[in-house]
């Protein structure tokens, strides 16, 4: 789903807000769980890239971290 919103957002504004949204809410509360998914969809789609660049990050699996900053996750 959050891959459909990003290929929709209308400007780099709506990517940095799903970014720092939803995108940041799902990742704090199940990043483990998500990242493969995330890592092979941000290859896939520069919107989610660029959404990317606007979540923060501060959950506590560093394996996550290290896994996204390669994409543009700020730490």
């Amino acid at each position: 789903m959050v891959e459909q919103l990003a290929s929709s957002a209308p400007d780099e504004e709506a990517l940095s807000r799903l970014g720092a949204g939803a995108l940041e809410d799902l990742l704090e509360q199940h990043g483990p769980q998500l990242v493969t998914a995330l890592e092979d969809a941000v290859r896939q789609s520069p919107e989610l890239r660029t959404a990317l660049t606007s979540v923060w990050y501060s959950g506590r699996d560093p394996a996550v971290l290290q896994r996204l900053t390669k994409f543009g996750l700020a730490p």
